[in-house]
C-alpha cells in the first residue's frame, strides 16, 4: 500500500469484477482535513431518485503503511411526499446536527 494507492477510489465490484469507478468529487473547500492528528483527503459524493437521496463525506486516510476511510452518509426523502407532509429541520436544528456529525467524526482516534 502507498499513498498514493490509497488516495484513489477502488472500483465496485460483483461476481464478474469491477464494474464501475465510483464518482468522487474532492471537496474544494476542505480538500484535507486532519482528524486525530492524520491527514485525511476528503471526498464528496451524492445520488438521488425518487424523492430519495443519499449523500456521503468520505476521508481516506494514510496511516502506518495502511489506508482507513471514514464516512459520513447523510439519506433523505423529501418531506412532501408522505401524506401528511413530514416537517423539515429548521436551519439551526440542521446546524446542530452538523456541528453533532462533526464532532463524532473528529473523535476518532488511532490507538497504537
Amino acid at each position: 500500500m502507498t499513498p498514493d494507492v490509497c488516495a484513489t477510489p477502488y472500483p465496485l465490484m460483483d461476481s464478474n469484477g469491477p464494474w464501475r469507478w465510483p464518482e468522487f468529487l474532492v471537496s474544494a473547500e476542505h480538500p484535507v482535513e486532519t482528524i486525530g492528528g492524520v491527514q485525511f483527503l476528503h471526498w464528496v459524493t451524492g445520488e438521488g431518485a425518487t424523492s430519495h437521496s443519499l449523500g456521503s463525506n468520505l476521508y481516506r486516510g494514510f496511516h502506518i503503511q495502511r489506508c482507513f476511510e471514514l464516512r459520513v452518509s447523510t439519506t433523505a426523502t423529501d418531506p412532501s411526499v408522505s401524506d401528511p407532509p413530514l416537517k423539515t429541520l429548521t436551519s439551526a436544528q440542521q446546524k446542530k446536527l452538523d456541528q453533532s456529525m462533526s464532532q463524532i467524526l473528529h473523535s476518532f482516534r488511532f490507538s497504537n
